[in-house]
């Protein structure tokens, strides 16, 4: 099964997938059940090693 912001997914009747962008703001420690994964979106993070272009050649 899959859960996305607390929420169990299904297909729709016409086996398409439902909406999933629904907007999710807080704040405070974040965690994953065992054997999942996860996306964490950090917006304005401004990371510096997501900011720099690095050549391998």
């Amino acid at each position: 099964s899959v859960t996305l912001n607390g929420r169990h997914l299904k297909l729709n009747e016409d086996f398409t997938l439902p909406n999933v962008l629904t907007p999710v703001t807080r704040t405070g420690n974040v965690s994953f059940p065992p054997q999942s994964f996860g996306f964490i979106v950090l917006p304005n993070f401004k990371a510096k090693a997501c900011q720099t272009a690095y050549s391998y050649l």
